[in-house]
C-alpha cells in the first residue's frame, strides 16, 4: 500500500527474505497515472533496489484486460438489475478526479477511463453514460464534470434513476462507501431524486482475481527479464 500498512519497505524485506527468482509489480490501478501508479511502483522500484531484488518486472496499467471488463460488466448489469425497468437509468462512471497539470503533461489516464469503458459498454449494450471525477482536493483545476455536479444538473432535469459505476476503483475504501454511498447519497436525497444505485465493486470478484491471475502469468511468460509489462 502506498498511504497505509503494508508498506513497499517492510514487503520488499519479506520478498527479500523469502528469497524469490522473481517479482512482479502489480498495480491495483487499472488505468495509468504519473500521479497513482507511477508514485506507487516508483516507490516499490526504489525499495525493491534496496533489498537487491534482481528479476524484478513491472504491470503498469491494463485498461482494456478483457477479465477486467468482463467483470466491470457483470456488476454493471448486478447494479441495473435494481431497478424496474432500466432504460430510463442515468449511467455515472465515477472515477477519482486529476489535477489538470497531469492531463496537460501528456498523462493517459482519461484515455485509458475511456478505453475501459467502452470494453465495458459493449458488453452491457449501448445506453446514454457520463464520465464524471470525484475527490477533488485543493484549488488547482482539476478534470471534469464532478459528480456531484453532475447529480445537481440530473435533478433539475427531471433525472430521478442513477447508477453509479466507481472505475478506476477496483475495491471498496473510502470514496465508495463515504463518498459515493453517504456524501453523493445524502445529497441525492436532498435533490428529491431519492438514493442513487451504486454498481458493486470488485472486491474479491472471482472474474476479477482471474483477470489479475492472467496479467501476471502474461508478465512471467514474457522473454524480457525486467523491465514493464503492459
Amino acid at each position: 500500500m502506498r498511504y497505509t500498512p503494508p508498506f513497499a519497505d517492510e514487503v520488499a524485506q519479506a520478498i527479500a527474505s523469502d528469497g524469490p527468482k522473481r517479482v512482479v509489480a502489480l498495480s491495483l490501478y487499472p488505468q495509468y497515472t504519473t500521479a497513482t501508479t507511477g508514485s506507487s511502483l516508483n516507490d516499490s522500484a526504489a525499495r525493491a533496489a534496496q533489498n537487491r531484488h534482481r528479476d524484478r518486472r513491472e504491470i503498469d496499467r491494463w485498461p482494456e484486460e478483457p477479465l477486467y471488463l468482463d467483470a466491470l460488466a457483470a456488476n454493471l448489469k448486478s447494479g441495473l438489475g435494481h431497478f424496474t425497468g432500466d432504460s430510463d437509468v442515468e449511467i455515472l462512471f465515477s472515477a477519482h478526479g486529476l489535477p489538470m497539470s497531469f492531463i496537460n503533461k501528456g498523462d493517459p489516464y482519461v484515455d485509458h477511463l475511456k478505453a475501459t469503458i467502452a470494453g465495458v459498454m459493449a458488453r452491457v449494450g449501448e445506453r446514454p453514460w457520463r464520465l464524471t471525477f470525484q475527490s477533488k482536493v485543493g484549488v488547482q483545476k482539476w478534470l471534469e464534470p464532478q459528480t456531484d455536479t453532475t447529480l445537481r444538473e440530473l435533478a433539475q432535469a427531471g433525472k430521478k434513476r442513477v447508477l453509479v459505476v466507481p472505475i478506476a476503483f477496483v475495491s471498496d475504501h473510502v470514496e465508495t462507501l463515504y463518498e459515493i454511498d453517504l456524501l453523493f447519497g445524502n445529497e441525492a436525497r436532498e435533490l428529491g431524486m431519492g438514493l442513487p444505485s451504486r454498481a458493486p465493486s470488485l472486491n474479491v470478484d472471482a472474474t476479477f482475481i482471474d483477470a489479475l491471475a492472467a496479467l501476471v502469468e502474461r508478465c512471467l511468460a514474457s522473454p524480457a527479464a525486467g523491465g514493464k509489462a503492459a
